[in-house]
C-alpha cells in the first residue's frame, strides 16, 4: 500500500507541475508561442545544444580528474556514460534530484573495483565544486539585484536563505571530509541512531568494526584528490558556469530577442534554488515559473519568456535524459537501472 501511495503522490506532483507550466503557456497564448517557434533561428539552438553537451562532458572530465587521483584505471568513455546516466536518473527523480548519485556509486564501483568509500569520496569532492560555485552564483545574483537591477530587497530573500543554509552545509561538509575525527563522529552518530532498530543491530556491529578503516579511506581520498586537482577543477567549474550562461543566451538569440546579461545570471541563480524545492521530476513546475518571472522583469513578453524557458529545459532535461537512458544499453546495466 505504501509503494502505491508514493506512486500516486509522484503522479499527482507530475500532473501539478504540468498544470502550472500549461497555465503559464495558456496565459502567454499558445498561438503566440507557436508563432515564435516558427521563426526560431535554428543555428542558435544548435549552438545551445552543443554548449549544453559540452557542460555534461566537462562535468565528466572534472569527476575523472578525481578518479585518476586514486590511481584507478578506467576509460573516460565509461566515466562519461556513467555521468550521463546519473544525470538522466536525477531528471526523473523528485525532491532535489538526488536519485542519480546511488547509480553513480554503483556503476563506478562496478567498472573500477574501487572501494565504495573511495568512489563516494570522488563524488563528494566533485560536488564541493558544484556547491561552491552555486553559492558564488547566488551571491553575485544578490549583489546584482541590490545594486544593478534596483529590485525590492524581498526579491533576494530566497537567495539569502539559500546562501546562508548552503554555506553552513558546504563548510560543514568540507570540514567533516578532511577531518577523520569529525567523520568518525558523524558516522558513529548515525549508527547509534540506526541501532534502535533491532533488525539492523547485527549488521551495524560489523559495520562499526570496520568504520575506522573505511573513514580513513574516505578522508585520505578527499585530501589527495582535492590537493592534486584543485586548480584544474576550479578552472573547469568556472568554465561550466560561463557555459550555462552562454547556453541560455543562445536560446534568447534564437528568438531574436535581447535581454541584459544580469537577468540571465539572476534567472540561473533563482532556478538553482527552485530546483531544490521538493517537486516533480526535473523540477517541473518550479523552475519554469521562476525563470519566466525573471525574464518578464527583464523586459521580455510572457510568450517569449516561457518559450525561452521551455527550449532551455528541453535541451537540459529532455535531450540529456534521452541520451542518458540511451547509454544504459552501452554499459549493459539495464537490469540495475530502474526507470
Amino acid at each position: 500500500m505504501g509503494i502505491v501511495t508514493k506512486r500516486k503522490v509522484g503522479y499527482l506532483s507530475i500532473i501539478l507541475g504540468l498544470a502550472i507550466v500549461l497555465y503559464i503557456m495558456w496565459q502567454a497564448g499558445f498561438g503566440n508561442i507557436y508563432r515564435i517557434l516558427t521563426h526560431l533561428t535554428l543555428g542558435y539552438i544548435l549552438m545551445a545544444l552543443i554548449i549544453d553537451q559540452s557542460i555534461v562532458g566537462l562535468g565528466a572530465v572534472r569527476w575523472m580528474n578525481f578518479i585518476k587521483s586514486t590511481n584507478a584505471r578506467v576509460k573516460f568513455r565509461i566515466i562519461y556514460l556513467i555521468h550521463l546516466i546519473a544525470l538522466a536518473v536525477n531528471n526523473i527523480t523528485p525532491v532535489a534530484r538526488l536519485g542519480g548519485e546511488p547509480v553513480k556509486l554503483y556503476l563506478l564501483n562496478k567498472y573500477t573495483k574501487l572501494k565504495n568509500t573511495i568512489c563516494f569520496a570522488t563524488m563528494i569532492a566533485s560536488g564541493f565544486f558544484d556547491l561552491g560555485s552555486f553559492l558564488l552564483l547566488n551571491i553575485i545574483a544578490i549583489l546584482l539585484i541590490y545594486f544593478s537591477l534596483q529590485l525590492p530587497l524581498a526579491f533576494a530573500y530566497p537567495l539569502f536563505f539559500f546562501v546562508i543554509l548552503f554555506s553552513i552545509l558546504f563548510l560543514s561538509l568540507v570540514h567533516i571530509s578532511v577531518n577523520k575525527k569529525a567523520s568518525l563522529s558523524i558516522a558513529n552518530w548515525f549508527i547509534s541512531k540506526l541501532e534502535r532498530f533491532r533488525i539492523l543491530r547485527e549488521r551495524l556491529e560489523k559495520l562499526r568494526e570496520r568504520m575506522d578503516e573505511w573513514v580513513g579511506h574516505y578522508v585520505t581520498t578527499i585530501r589527495i584528490s582535492l590537493r592534486s586537482t584543485l586548480l584544474l577543477n576550479l578552472f573547469i567549474t568556472i568554465l561550466l558556469r560561463i557555459l550555462e550562461f552562454l547556453r541560455v543566451y543562445m536560446v534568447v538569440l534564437s528568438l531574436n530577442e535581447h535581454i541584459g546579461f544580469v537577468w540571465i545570471i539572476v534567472a540561473l541563480a533563482l532556478s538553482t534554488v527552485a530546483g531544490l524545492i521538493p517537486s516533480p521530476p526535473g523540477g517541473l513546475g518550479t523552475v519554469e515559473p521562476v525563470m519566466t518571472a525573471v525574464f518578464l522583469l527583464g523586459g521580455l513578453s510572457l510568450s517569449s519568456s516561457i518559450t525561452i524557458v521551455l527550449i532551455d529545459r528541453l535541451l537540459t532535461v529532455g535531450v540529456t535524459s534521452l541520451m542518458g537512458f540511451g547509454c544504459v544499453h552501452f554499459l549493459n546495466v539495464q537490469s540495475e537501472i530502474k526507470y
